[in-house]
């Protein structure tokens, strides 16, 4: 996978996102969930790898204003995710705000319903990471994917609430996983059964 066809910065390490990135096309989703945008890059390769008409839904909580990431989060929401989606014939419908939102989540329950990808890269913290996974999570059908993004154990600080969840769900599911920077991402995929 090369990194510099993405328009954007993609925070993921190339080698773990290209673990993701094949399951992915192999699923050949039409409905995509991601919670945890930022940039946008890794919602540009959904958009670049699923069918025209596909859905893709971002969920993403803004940095503060003034924040080093500010000003390329802000350009993504306002302009360039739309443009790719126009540009790849998809239907994008992003939420700015943090899942756990009813504003959010009640429109994603009534309207959309089901997805076949989820990819959780939001809140990294347990109680956040297992929000996102105990509400969007069973919005996922059989036969689909739910992706986390940071289950390395790292220091024990940022992602420790990720890795713990990923340690209870490969333990119980069919998994895979690829942690090749174990100081501080990796990449987790659940297969739902």
């Amino acid at each position: 996978m090369d990194f510099n066809e993405c328009p954007v910065e993609i925070l993921q390490n190339a080698d773990e996102f290209s673990l993701l990135l094949g399951a992915f096309c192999e699923l050949h989703p039409e409905s995509v969930l991601e919670i945890g945008s930022l940039f946008g890059g890794t919602l540009w390769y959904w958009m670049q790898n699923v069918a025209p008409g596909s859905l893709i839904v971002s969920i993403d909580k803004r940095v503060p204003e003034g924040h080093k990431w500010y000003e390329n989060q802000d350009l993504g929401h306002r302009k360039l995710w739309y443009e790719w989606a126009d540009a790849a014939k998809v239907n994008l419908i992003s939420f700015e705000g943090a899942s756990s939102d009813p504003l959010i989540l009640g429109p994603i329950k009534r309207f959309i319903g089901s997805f076949d990808f989820l990819f959780i890269d939001a809140d990294h913290r347990e109680e956040g990471v297992r929000y996102d996974y105990n509400t969007y999570g069973p919005m996922v059908r059989k036969g689909g994917i739910i992706a986390f993004h940071d289950i390395s154990r790292g220091d024990g600080s940022a992602n420790y609430g990720v890795c713990h969840l990923w340690e209870e769900l490969k333990s119980k599911y069919r998994t895979e996983e690829r942690e090749l920077d174990t100081t501080k991402q990796g990449i987790g995929i659940l297969y739902v059964e």
